[in-house]
């Protein structure tokens, strides 16, 4: 049994070790557990905060996290606009008529490419009639074709004949026999003349002859009534004309009026209709340049102020 005597001399600890223990010893035993409580609270700390976090980044699901706060996120406000881009418009037709696109709408196109062609009225009709023309030259064509086959055999039998009746001609001159070679000289004649009879009974290549020297004549015909159209710049293809090319411009965008955007929006068609119709000397296609589309609205200064640039 040791003893420690505390300051109170009237008081004494006992413990069962033995030994007694002086009070420099007893500071030094409290400052220890102290520090030991410190490191441990420490330990539990940065397990419970950083240990969570580490597992997180480790395994890739570290996700930023943040409080939902109050506020505007944006103002936006309600109005009609106009677009402007930059719009070249292509020359008119020189003849009334259809357009065919060879560029569709929306579509890009090279600097002095052919973005479409101007049919003439009437080759309409000329386009149907060389189409059924077409239609009879197959049909020729294939009727050739199965009596080729039909008669191959037959003439394939004249040849043999002929091949076995010109030696029995070279017999016959080789024995000097002047009344057999000349009914073999006879029967060959023959058989290259029912040959002949063959071969041209069939009038189907005359016929084709006169389709295609008609369809000649009228392709001739849809040329003269075609217009190619060109565009020297690239750009965008565009065949919606709405009469404001000149107008919404990028270069006017400064001297737009509100009393001018009005009167535009009012006389600008809700729905256009799709029409492939072409007049003389009135523009039906244009060019796009650029990316860059402006738009153009009368706001309200009290909340034109609110706006900032983006």
């Amino acid at each position: 049994m040791r003893k420690i005597h505390t300051e109170d001399k009237r008081k004494t600890i006992e413990f069962p070790t033995g030994r007694e223990i002086s009070r420099k010893e007893a500071v030094s035993n409290r400052r220890k557990t102290y520090r030991g409580i410190t490191v441990g609270t420490f330990l539990v700390l940065f397990t419970v905060l950083y240990v969570p976090s580490l597992l997180n980044w480790v395994s890739g699901a570290h996700i930023a996290q943040d409080v939902i706060r109050n506020g505007i996120i944006e103002e936006y406000i309600r109005t009609e606009a106009v677009l402007i881009r930059d719009e070249v418009l292509l020359k008119p037709s020189s003849i009334d008529g259809l357009y065919i696109p060879e560029i569709h709408e929306g579509e890009k196109t090279a600097a002095y490419s052919s973005i479409a062609m101007v049919m003439g009225s009437e080759s309409d009709e000329l386009l149907r009639e060389m189409d059924e023309i077409n239609a009879k030259i197959v049909k020729a064509r294939m009727e050739q074709a199965e009596k080729t086959e039909f008669f191959s055999a037959d003439l394939a039998k004249l040849d043999d004949e002929i091949g076995k009746t010109v030696a029995k001609l070279i017999e016959a001159c080789n024995s000097r026999s002047f009344e057999e070679m000349g009914r073999q000289k006879a029967r060959i004649h023959a058989i290259v003349e029912k040959k002949a009879e063959i071969a041209a009974g069939d009038s189907t290549n005359d016929y084709i002859t006169s389709l295609q020297n008609k369809k000649r004549s009228i392709q001739n015909m849809i040329d003269q009534n075609t217009v190619q159209v060109r565009t020297n710049i690239s750009g965008i293809v565009s065949y919606s004309i709405d009469g404001y090319e000149d107008v919404l411009t990028p270069g006017r965008i400064g001297e737009l009026t509100v009393d001018e955007l009005d009167r535009i929006r009012e006389g600008y068609p809700s729905v256009r209709t799709e029409t492939r119709s072409v007049k003389k000397e009135e523009p039906f296609a244009k060019i796009i340049k650029g990316l860059d589309i402006h738009m153009a609205a009368d706001i309200p200064a009290n909340k034109a102020a609110k706006l900032k640039e983006g």
